[in-house]
């Protein structure tokens, strides 16, 4: 028998097979369209995290997971198909932890040189694939920071204007506030001077003979003196000391009450027209305020007009709107407006006129928003203006229910204390309540009146106190009096109202309340009632 030949080292496909299991690159071989894994080097089992025989005759997807986006099985078809290799870089892979491959991918010929598989080399790619996107990653980075550095920087820019604007704000309520002050420390005061004005008016009305001719004059002053006190409760609310008194007001109706004071307003060669709609629907606002609104945008057309002349209409008139609303027109034939004036004619203090005006027409603004309304202006240069306030209408209110009896000729007994710094005050009421049957006792201030009640405890049965004096104020003096006589009942006056007085006296006990400037039937109804008769 001859001996069996030694097999040859250099055999070609033993030599194939040697490399490919001793060599350190990936490669493995897939057949047909299911991509069943026909042959692998111990390199890719490492690499895949198996064994051969592991890996051996499974679906290449499910021995190697693929993850999304990943293209290697269409890959394999293509080359399959076509017969042409390929190049597939950086595919994702692995079932938990991203592992990027990269593909060399050649036909494996069979017969008549039809493509029977594909054979794949395989290189592992994740450490370049992770460095080229931690560097994509870093440049991103680089781009968003220096785009959010132009933003920070825009951001800087306008956090200054905004502080810029904000310190324009603050310095303008500040200049608000020290206005709110003067203006409630002068409220006061007029309102001091206005209840004789009012009170030795209604007395001496009441003691001329029926018929005088001077009764008419009388009325008038008291008329007027009214307006004047509705006046300074709405300054007392533009300084934070009031409220205002919101009703059913007739546009139309209001505007005719103001013609004499309008006449006064126009300057001499200017002239004003009326268009009042009738039987307007009424708007429920406060009517000081409204007057204040009407005076304020005449008085604006008028100094518009000038001295050269001109017109000044004054309409008023139904909107068609839903809900329905109202309008106030005011129009003049002045020199008109800018668009740059006009963006700035609401601002506190802006003025077109002389130093120290400038608050009209943002006050105008204001009580036009706070009544749910707006201001609406027309105007072209050399042609005029046009003002509008339109303001939301209220149906009809049911009629008013009937007042309840007025003490007019109510005789009182026991002894009054007024105490108030203002001695014509304190005169005025000692009149009054003189004059209704009780011993009136005055004081000049708190002190004063602490020191006589304490010197006649039993000897006095009601208290008429000021809220606002020197030395000694209201609250004070009522807090010392309820202490000498905890069931003295105490009357308080004060130009306020009787929100604000019962927000500060709470906890006194105070038994009633008259504004000022008051007429003897408010000052005749606290003080009954205070007296329990």
């Amino acid at each position: 028998m001859t001996p069996e030949a030694p097999p040859d080292p250099f055999d070609l496909s033993r030599l194939c097979r040697y490399f490919s299991e001793r060599s350190p690159q990936p490669m493995v071989v897939v057949g047909g369209p299911g991509h069943v894994v026909r042959y692998l080097n111990p390199a890719f089992a490492r690499l895949a995290g198996g064994t051969v025989n592991e890996l051996l005759g499974r679906p290449f997807a499910e021995a190697v997971p693929e993850r999304v986006g990943n293209g290697c099985l269409a890959a394999f078809d293509r080359v399959f198909r076509t017969g042409v290799p390929e190049n597939l870089a950086e595919q994702e892979h692995g079932p938990s932890a991203a592992a990027y491959w990269t593909y060399a991918m050649w036909p494996v010929l069979g017969a008549d040189d039809v493509p029977t598989g594909v054979m794949v080399q395989v290189t592992e790619a994740t450490e370049a694939a992770d460095f080229r996107r931690r560097s994509a990653a870093m440049n991103e980075a680089l781009v968003v920071s220096a785009v959010r550095q132009h933003e920070l920087i825009d951001a800087i820019r306008q956090g200054e204007r905004e502080r810029h604007e904000l310190d324009r704000q603050l310095f303008q309520a500040q200049k608000l506030e020290s206005l709110g002050v003067l203006a409630g420390g002068i409220a006061h005061d007029l309102n001091n001077m206005l209840t004789p004005v009012l009170g030795y008016a209604e007395l001496a009305a009441d003691a001329l003979p029926e018929g005088s001719p001077a009764a008419p004059l009388l009325v008038e002053v008291m008329k007027n003196g009214r307006r004047a006190a509705d006046l300074v409760r709405q300054i007392l609310a533009y300084a934070g000391k009031g409220r205002f008194v919101v009703g059913p007001v007739d546009l139309s109706a209001l505007v005719r009450e103001l013609d004499v004071l309008l006449g006064a307003v126009a300057q001499p060669g200017t002239v004003l027209r009326y268009d009042l709609a009738p039987s307007l629907p009424l708007v429920e606002a406060d009517a000081t305020q409204l007057r204040q609104v009407v005076v304020n945008l005449v008085t604006n057309a008028a100094e518009a007009v000038g001295a050269g002349g001109g017109t000044v209409a004054v309409r008023t008139g139904v909107v068609a709107a839903d809900p329905p609303a109202v309008f106030l027109e005011v129009t003049d034939t002045g020199a008109g407006m800018t668009a740059a004036v006009m963006e700035t004619i609401f601002d506190p203090f802006f003025t077109t006129k002389f130093t120290g005006r400038g608050l009209g027409l943002a006050v105008v603004q204001g009580i036009a928003r706070g009544h749910r309304g707006t201001v609406r202006v027309h105007s072209v240069p050399g042609r005029g203006s046009t003002f509008r306030l339109v303001l939301p209408s209220t149906p009809t209110p049911a009629p008013a229910p009937p007042a309840p009896p007025r003490p007019g000729g109510w005789r009182g007994t026991g002894t009054v204390l007024v105490i108030d710094d203002e001695r014509v005050v304190g005169t005025i009421a000692s009149l009054v309540l003189g004059g209704a049957g009780l011993t009136v006792v005055v004081a000049g201030g708190g002190e004063e009146g602490v020191a006589l009640v304490r010197a006649r405890p039993g000897g006095i049965d009601a208290v008429v106190l000021d809220l606002t004096m020197p030395g000694m104020g209201g609250l004070e003096t009522a807090a010392a009096l309820r202490a000498v006589r905890p069931d003295l009942p105490i009357v308080l006056m004060s130009g306020y109202t009787v929100e604000d007085v019962t927000l500060q006296s709470a906890g006194l006990g105070i038994t009633g309340f008259v504004q000022k400037p008051f007429d003897k039937l408010a000052l005749l109804a606290a003080v009954r009632h205070a007296l329990g008769q």
